[in-house]
């Protein structure tokens, strides 16, 4: 029993070591890029056309990766393990930029990439007075600790360039977090709207509640010209309704998008709308409808009219559109139809009377949660990009110790990454040669 237990708790053990390890983030990220990437090269439609991988793009609803469950775990994997080695990390750097005594002690010198070792033919109180003013005069921090006949000097600058880079990696955590977080809660759809119609708006992170549920009302359309007479831009005037009431009013034109709480309103495209009259012979009061060029429409609402449909085409400048009736699925007529004219239907059914066109205007509201935390972690990142490039820790770690024969053994050591280390070996051997000038009084014959 209790070697189960002990297998247990190794393999628990394992486990977390591996789980709040960066080698397991490294592998969540391989498997996510290659999930969005098999989900970007896969078409969208339905499960007849997908095949026999439909099941597989179904169970993990690859159609729209963002949303599925499999992203979810794995983004939320991903998340808990940045999380565990960012505390990690955070640990470590406490231990880095304030060491204790303990630590301090046990450090070996002698193992530093970068030693000097020498003796000293001098007090070790004075020594150590002069070596203590020599790191002060260069902006160091200095501790000192006596034990018996050692003493220990630690010696640090800029313990905030590890700091920096620390928050170098949370803001790029950060973005990462956003970019994921925006493809989840991001949302758009497409808004279209005759002038003098509206249309409400359910869009967001929030649908089911309808908390962000607003209308949109086209007040008006127009083309914009410049000094040439050439197209300038488009521009829709609308108005945003909440619970009846006029809250904003503002222009959209391309790439002057209108905000409101966080929605975009961007111009999409625009056209204009037949508006026609239509008679039935079974009917007496003309119907009056807003039709949409290059749509198929079939008049069920009207008695005895339900088995013809209509196509237009969008309106030209001549003020006339195309058309073509149908009765059931066969075409029966083609032709152009003016503004003002009408077709007559066979057999007397009745007729369709083109009024004319007003322009329709086609808005893409667009809504994304994560942009303020994007820009912000990508700002912070910048920042403490320059910030770690400008402030780079340094530690020195001095040993002065007695001798049997009355000298004073001084050792001082100092750390460096690798791709710092010719510019750390440069510092460290100018402060040599200055430790070297500020001795040389005391130091005994080589």
């Amino acid at each position: 029993m209790g070697n189960r237990v002990a297998v247990a708790l190794d393999v628990l053990k394992y486990t977390w070591r591996w789980f709040s390890s960066m080698r397991f983030g490294l592998v969540l990220l391989c498997i996510l890029s290659a999930v969005l990437a098999f989900a970007s090269l896969l078409p969208s439609g339905t499960d007849q056309e997908y095949g026999g991988a439909a099941w597989l793009v179904r169970i993990l609803s690859l159609s729209n990766v963002y949303q599925s469950s499999l992203f979810r775990f794995l983004f939320t994997l991903l998340c808990l393990n940045l999380i565990v080695c960012s505390i990690n990390r955070l640990h470590m750097l406490k231990i880095t930029t304030f060491p204790s005594l303990e630590q301090i002690k046990r450090s070996s010198i002698e193992q530093m990439p970068l030693v000097y070792q020498t003796n000293l033919k001098v007090d070790r109180f004075l020594a150590e007075g002069r070596l203590v003013d020599l790191l002060r005069q260069h902006r160091f921090s200095v501790r000192k600790y006596r034990e018996g006949a050692t003493t220990w000097l630690y010696a640090s600058r800029g313990k905030l360039g590890p700091w920096f880079s620390f928050g170098l990696h949370m803001s790029l955590v950060l973005v990462v977090a956003g970019f994921a977080w925006g493809g989840m809660a991001r949302s758009e759809t497409l808004v279209v709207l005759p002038v003098g119609e509206q249309a409400e708006v359910i869009t967001g992170s929030r649908q089911s509640s309808g908390i962000d549920r607003f209308t949109i009302r086209l007040d008006d359309f127009a083309t914009l010209y410049d000094a040439t007479g050439a197209v300038d831009n488009w521009v829709s005037k609308v108005t945003i309704i909440v619970d009846g009431q006029e809250v904003q009013r503002g222009n959209v034109m391309v790439n002057h998008p209108l905000n409101y709480r966080g929605y975009n309103l961007y111009q999409h495209s625009y056209g204009h709308v037949l508006e026609v009259e239509l008679t039935s012979r079974l009917q007496e009061t003309p119907q009056t409808a807003v039709l949409f060029p290059n749509r198929f429409y079939r008049f069920y609402q009207l008695p005895g009219l339900g088995q013809y449909g209509i196509w237009f085409s969008s309106w030209n400048e001549k003020g006339s559109v195309n058309y073509a009736l149908y009765k059931g699925h066969q075409e029966i007529a083609t032709g152009v139809l003016s503004k003002g004219k009408s077709i007559n239907l066979p057999e007397d059914a009745g007729a369709i009377r083109l009024i004319g066109a007003k322009p329709f205007s086609v808005l893409q509201v667009k809504h994304d949660p994560s942009v303020p935390l994007v820009f912000a972690s990508m700002t912070l990142m910048s920042l403490f990009f320059f910030l770690t490039i400008f402030v780079r820790h340094r530690q020195y770690w001095l040993r002065i110790s007695e001798v049997a024969d009355g000298s004073v053994s001084l050792a001082l050591g100092t750390t460096a990454p690798l791709h710092i280390r010719a510019l750390a070996q440069k510092e460290f051997n100018g402060v040599v040669r200055e430790i070297d000038v500020a001795l040389i009084q005391w130091k005994g014959s080589e």
